[in-house]
């Protein structure tokens, strides 16, 4: 905490002589109804030799937005598909920002827009170095959660009963909000993503290689939530709605969900105040099958999340060298009330007893973190990165445990904890860029030093530890031609265990399986390596990871009782081989389709798990499609289909296919400021998890079923 403190108190006094010596240049394109016209190209030219200084898309709602403009005077190009050509009146931009009236483009022919999605971006867009979800686009993803949203993604799983995402089939992702680590981990993230709506989401971008700028945590890579801003100025807004109501037999009638999302935005010279506010309400429902018994849980949540960010960035003369300094505090409350009920069966299938048991469980998160970026343009060709960042977690975690016996609820004995956890990482790092010709170079290396204790008030146990580990990046891109380019990744990772898994206590799950944590589980670490050839908007690559060290889960049984323990271990080696084949089709002008398939091979080795040498491999895929047709009449339509193969993860293997089929038709009024959207998810109700734990003398089977209609 020292450190962070001496960080913060140096960095703020060099912001004292940071200012703005540059402008920025903003405002809108639309059409001949005014209407915002999404994704256009505009280009800032020096006026009069009109030289090219710098492009930028327009968003969602038509705004662009040019910073860092020098002195001097501009005019503006726009380009569109299926619009004419223009260009803007002059500009002069001195020390204050410009705002441009609305620039008017003309469509080519009245009926094009009617039947062409040229303009609109795909959901699914490749890159270079990360996968994109264009959320906003899309009319399935409306009325979702963010966990949803990851669940049909491509390459992406989501293990719901364990409260695992994984990426290309590896686990360990780290999750960030515009940018920002949120250094939440198991089911803490699973929360979050299931408590943010798409309503308030712009863009996901699944990164799996990143470089050195980034945090080192996370082995399978990186996923940036990207939220929606309004880039307007003046005082402006968003409201959404949403309600969802569930169709699944079996299941309670009274399953729904509703949410609410308003963003304000008030924009003024330099100064831009912005906040959002959002209410999501979920009614659901689990039905767990075991061999022995079976397992009702009815959940009561509250969710509460709390965000504050203080920044400043300063350029220096030399075009494209700034320095940036970034205060963060994040804050999260978590409350669960479960309460299970379970129902004893023979093997006739009889009723023998019954039992009910409730857990109250309260979590607290506050995570303070400061960084700083300094960017030399050393050349057109060539620029160094280099920062410092400091970060610095506190969780405390409660559970009271009950059970109902003799017409009242009473405290179970030892089953009730108290665990506080904290981490402080320091971390500093270089990444080195060039450009030459046909290729582009990029060396990084990121030194964190972690500090970490563990205290379970309940059971008086302390475990505390520090350690040094280095991440060198290496990223290369070779362009071939206009239309095809190999590019190749090389990376180190890490994935530290997380409160959740550190904590000795033993977590009631049913009556006959207990979870608990290990306080000296070891971080794991994963070498990834990456090629990948693009044609055009196409892509295959090809990756291997190797980790050590990998956090697992191992269940053993009491032969007596017959409960099963399910503990955190660390398994000796794990690899995973995987190819990704991305293609883009325009099957017509109206109907744009993006297919992904994935292949995986999966090895697991330890030469000592729990007294045995064990050996296992699995080969798995996954396939999604997305078609976005667009018709007459502002009506648009969206069809996806999602697949993924049973799978191996350790010592649990997820026994069957998990597929779904999704659907949603929109109807735009009012000029498209007004968006009716009328979707449906799982329609054939085919999404649901089935996994098999075995293990020396464990052998459990377990069907989980959950909301997905």
């Amino acid at each position: 905490m020292k450190n962070i403190i001496l960080l913060i108190a140096y960095l703020l006094v060099c912001g004292t002589c940071f200012a703005q010596k540059t402008a920025k240049v903003t405002g809108k394109i639309v059409d001949e109804k005014a209407t915002a016209v999404p994704y256009a190209l505009v280009k800032l030219l020096n006026y009069p030799d009109t030289s090219f200084v710098k492009s930028i898309q327009t968003d969602f709602d038509g705004f662009y937005n040019f910073d860092q403009v020098k002195t001097g005077e501009y005019i503006l190009a726009v380009d569109m598909v299926g619009f004419k050509s223009i260009r803007s009146v002059k500009f002069s931009v001195a020390e204050a920002d410009v705002q441009i009236p609305n620039i008017k483009i003309e469509s080519l022919t009245k009926n094009l827009k009617e039947v062409s999605i040229t303009g609109i971006k795909p959901y699914v867009e490749r890159k270079v170095d990360r996968t994109v979800l264009n959320v906003e686009s899309s009319i399935n993803a409306s009325g979702n959660s963010a966990l949803e949203l990851l669940e049909k993604a491509p390459g992406v799983t989501v293990d719901r009963q364990n409260d695992q995402i994984r990426l290309n089939n590896k686990s360990g992702i780290t999750v960030m909000i515009d940018g920002k680590t949120n250094f939440l981990s198991g089911t803490d993230v699973t929360t979050l993503l299931s408590n943010m709506s798409s309503d308030q989401i712009a863009t996901i971008e699944l990164i799996t290689n990143p470089s050195s700028k980034y945090d080192a945590a996370g082995a399978a890579g990186i996923i940036n939530i990207k939220l929606k801003r309004n880039k307007a100025f003046g005082t402006n807004g968003n409201l959404s709605l949403n309600t969802g109501q569930a169709i699944q037999p079996n299941f309670p009638k009274d399953m729904y969900r509703v949410g609410l999302s308003l963003t304000l935005n008030n924009r003024v010279d330099k100064w831009n105040i912005y906040g959002t506010a959002a209410f999501n309400r979920k009614v659901g429902f689990n039905n767990i099958n075991v061999l022995r018994n079976t397992l009702t849980n009815s959940l009561a949540s509250s969710f509460n999340q709390n965000f504050a960010n203080f920044n400043i960035k300063h350029d220096f003369s030399k075009e494209g060298t700034n320095l940036t300094f970034d205060a963060d505090y994040s804050g999260f409350s978590n409350e669960k009330n479960d309460n299970f009920d379970a129902q004893y069966l023979n093997n006739a299938g009889n009723l023998t007893k019954t039992t009910a048991l409730r857990n109250f469980t309260d979590a607290k998160i506050d995570v303070l973190a400061a960084k700083t970026d300094f960017t030399w343009a050393v050349n057109k060709t060539v620029k160094i990165e280099a920062g410092l960042k400091s970060s610095y977690v506190v969780t405390h975690n409660e559970l009271l445990a009950e059970q109902f016996s003799a017409g009242t609820w009473q405290n179970i004995a030892g089953q009730s904890n108290n665990f506080i956890y904290k981490e402080n990482i320091n971390a500093a790092y270089t990444n080195y860029a060039k450009e030459w010709k046909k290729w582009q170079l990029q060396l990084g290396l990121r030194a964190e030093y972690t500090h970490s204790n563990g205290n379970s008030v309940t059971s008086n146990k302390v475990v505390d530890r520090n350690y040094l580990s280095l991440f060198p990046t290496v990223f290369v891109q070779q362009t071939l031609n206009k239309n095809n380019s190999i590019n190749y990744s090389f990376s180190r990772r890490v994935d530290r265990p997380n409160y959740q898994q550190l904590n000795p206590f033993v977590f009631y799950m049913d009556p006959y399986a207990l979870d608990e944590g290990n306080p000296y589980l070891k971080p794991q670490f994963t070498y990834n390596f990456e090629i990948g050839y693009n044609y055009k908007e196409s892509s295959l690559s090809f990756s291997y990871a190797d980790t050590k060290d990998m956090i697992t889960q191992i269940s053993q049984q009491n032969e007596v009782t017959r409960i099963i323990n399910v503990i955190r271990k660390n398994l000796g080696r794990a690899q995973t081989f995987s190819a990704n084949l991305y293609v883009p089709v325009k099957v017509a002008k109206f109907w744009r389709m993006q297919n992904n398939v994935s292949a995986f091979l999966s090895k697991f080795n330890d030469g000592n798990l729990e007294g045995a040498k064990y050996q296992a491999s699995k080969v798995a895929f996954n396939f999604n499609t997305n078609n976005s047709i667009t018709l007459p009449q502002n009506f648009s339509v969206e069809l996806g289909f999602w697949l993924n193969s049973p799978r191996l993860n350790g010592v649990e293997e997820t026994t069957i296919t998990q597929y779904a089929l999704n659907a949603g038709i929109q109807k735009s009024l009012m000029n498209k400021k007004l968006k009716i959207r009328l979707s449906m998810d799982d329609i054939f109700l085919t999404n649901h998890w089935e996994g098999r734990l075995q293990y020396q003398n464990v052998n459990l089977n377990v069907v989980n079923r959950y909301m997905s209609r």
